[in-house]
């Protein structure tokens, strides 16, 4: 047998085949049916429809039959048909190999929808406090997305197309997910996407500390106009970062930056002084004081009294007769603390008690002079007196006074008594 009859053979034998598959016999009724059939052409444009319907006579367990789909990822293929149990796919083309029945029945092809979220990258760090839900750009190839369903850890969160949700306010990783469902009610499969929040940064505290309004008993002093004193921020606070910036508010006018500043008003009355800090995060926290600004009050003078080796005379001292004894007001201040400007006056006398306790002056004690033309007072920061009588009868006791006046003219006199020894 040559190659042209091996092939007409072939030919004949596989046309009978597709006859036999096509429900065709050999009689003139038979063969009128398969005269009837379909031209191929119209027969291809129904394999491209969404129905096809071959019919198979006699028990077959597997056919072949092709169906032209889109072009789609294999996970995202759905058909519909109560027989066929298997598909198999490349490309765009969809084979049906399966089937247990006399009659196979592709109704449809359909493509499952693809969800997409948007909006960050899959472990990245959010530190904001929302979250924009962004799953626009999910689609459906042959249709098109009707419905949105986001979970957060399997919790629904909205079935929405965006919405923005508060973040967690805990730290660590969480997985949010979305599913769409398109308008032929196929599912997608679910898209996650995974987050993490950070530790929370805790703001700073701003804390405004004022030496002078407390000294070391907790007794409150008063801020005068003109006298300088001190604010700083040494009591304020960063719990998980430094403190990077001190900025200072001075009745909403003046703005001084630093840790520290000295200040001073020239008013009485109400002032607002304000701090804000930033910390390493940049997180701020402000906090204002009022502060009162009172009347000046008289200075505090102090006397020292030293003799002529030195040595510090207190008042359960005895005095000599015919001793020297240098004065001095070091350390008399004015109600802003200061020392200086201040002018001392002193003056003293020696005295003794009558028979009654009063005092009977006897002013031979040479003060601030080895003459006896002058007994006070005199103005000095610092003096001296000395005792010139040793006559016991004479005076028993010594006063000295001490008038300081500050720059603000407030006076204030300090007066000491001694006694003389015999």
């Amino acid at each position: 047998m040559n190659f042209l009859t091996k092939s007409v053979l072939g030919a004949i034998s596989m046309a009978s085949v597709f006859a036999m598959l096509q429900g065709c016999g050999g009689d003139t009724e038979q063969g009128a049916c398969c005269q009837d059939k379909k031209p191929v052409a119209k027969a291809k444009e129904e394999t491209k429809s969404s129905t096809i319907k071959p019919v198979v006579k006699g028990k077959i367990e597997e056919i072949d039959k092709v169906v032209e789909v889109p072009e789609v990822q294999g996970e995202r293929i759905v058909y519909i048909d109560r027989n066929v149990t298997v598909i198999k796919y490349h490309d765009r083309n969809v084979t049906v190999i399966k089937f247990h029945d006399r009659n196979v029945t592709v109704d449809r092809i359909k493509v499952r929808p693809d969800a997409r979220i948007d909006g960050f990258q899959d472990g990245d760090i959010l530190t904001g406090n929302t979250l924009v839900l962004d799953g626009i750009k999910s689609s459906d190839l042959d249709g098109n997305v009707t419905n949105y369903k986001w979970t957060l850890d399997d919790k629904v969160l909205a079935n929405v197309t965006n919405n923005t949700i508060d973040l967690p306010a805990d730290a660590g990783t969480y997985k949010l997910c979305l599913e769409v469902t398109d308008n032929d009610s196929l599912v997608s499969p679910m898209t996650c996407k995974t987050f993490v929040i950070p530790a929370k940064n805790l703001d700073p505290t701003a804390a405004i500390s004022i030496p002078k309004l407390n000294d070391q008993n907790g007794t409150k002093n008063k801020i005068k106009t003109i006298c300088p004193f001190e604010v700083n921020a040494d009591n304020s606070v960063a719990t998980d970062s430094t403190i990077v910036s001190y900025v200072w508010t001075i009745d909403n006018n003046q703005t001084l930056t630093g840790k520290k500043q000295t200040l001073s008003f020239s008013t009485l009355g109400n002032h607002e002084v304000c701090l804000e800090v930033t910390d390493s995060n940049g997180l701020k926290n402000r906090n204002c004081n009022t502060i009162t600004v009172n009347k000046h009050e008289a200075p505090t003078p102090n006397i020292t009294i030293t003799d002529v080796d030195g040595m510090v005379i207190t008042k359960d001292s005895l005095f000599k007769r015919l001793g020297k004894y240098n004065l001095s007001c070091a350390g008399s201040k004015d109600d802003c603390g200061n020392e200086e400007p201040m002018t001392c006056e002193w003056n003293a006398y020696s005295y003794r008690l009558g028979k009654d306790g009063e005092e009977i002056p006897y002013i031979g004690d040479c003060f601030n002079t080895a003459q006896h033309d002058a007994h006070g007072p005199r103005i000095s920061k610092d003096s001296w007196l000395r005792l010139c009588s040793s006559d016991a009868s004479r005076y028993t006791h010594v006063h000295v006074d001490l008038k300081v006046t500050d720059r603000f003219g407030k006076t204030q006199t300090k007066k000491v008594f001694f006694t003389v020894a015999p």
